[in-house]
């Protein structure tokens, strides 16, 4: 696979888990550092959207400060894509997901081309719009999703020209840790 440069968002208040859960413990990391160490293989660059500047590097993960904060993931998307250069496709990953396969993002990247926009696993109907592919040709709709105060993930899938990919069979595997129970529950099935 070729590699690409990966974004992980961590720009989020973390409220219901009540501290900033890309720090959480999980098989003896923070859960940043853990999507960090699986994802390096393929990496051109790794760096997390955040709310602030500096905000991990003791976790050596530079951070690119969140263009539209308090927006949710498109404002992260959109913040990871302007900060690349132009024609160009990147990797967006949650921090707080656990499981996480490389494999997977092999799926994704052996789907994109020129055509599409994103790239994103599908369950049936519904989309799973992280982890994904994004490219650059989706900064123009993604703004305006933006300027419309549109943050449903799902209707900017939908307003995207997107390649969907069947979720993979193992997705049951990975789990995106909300609160402190869930990542408890996690740890103890496997």
């Amino acid at each position: 696979m070729q590699k690409i440069p990966t974004y992980i968002l961590a720009g989020g208040k973390s409220s219901r888990f009540g501290s900033d859960k890309a720090r959480a413990r999980y098989e003896g990391l923070p859960l940043i550092s853990h999507i960090k160490n699986i994802l390096s293989p393929i990496a051109t660059s790794i760096k997390a959207i955040t709310d602030a500047e500096y905000k991990y590097d003791d976790l050596e993960i530079d951070s690119v400060v969140d263009i539209f904060p308090n927006m949710g993931p498109i404002g992260g998307i959109y913040t990871a894509l302007m900060n690349m250069p132009a024609d160009n496709w990147c990797l967006i990953v949650q921090c707080d997901i656990a499981g996480l396969k490389l494999e997977w993002i092999d799926m994704l990247h052996f789907k994109a081309n020129e055509y599409y926009q994103a790239v994103v696993f599908k369950d049936r109907q519904y989309w799973q719009a992280i982890p994904g592919l994004y490219h650059t040709r989706a900064i123009t709709e993604i703004k305006k999703q933006l300027d419309m105060k549109q943050l449903k993930l799902s209707r900017l899938i939908d307003s995207l020209k997107v390649q969907s990919v069947a979720l993979p069979e193992n997705w049951a595997d990975s789990k995106d840790i909300n609160s402190k129970q869930d990542l408890t529950t996690f740890c103890n099935r496997r």
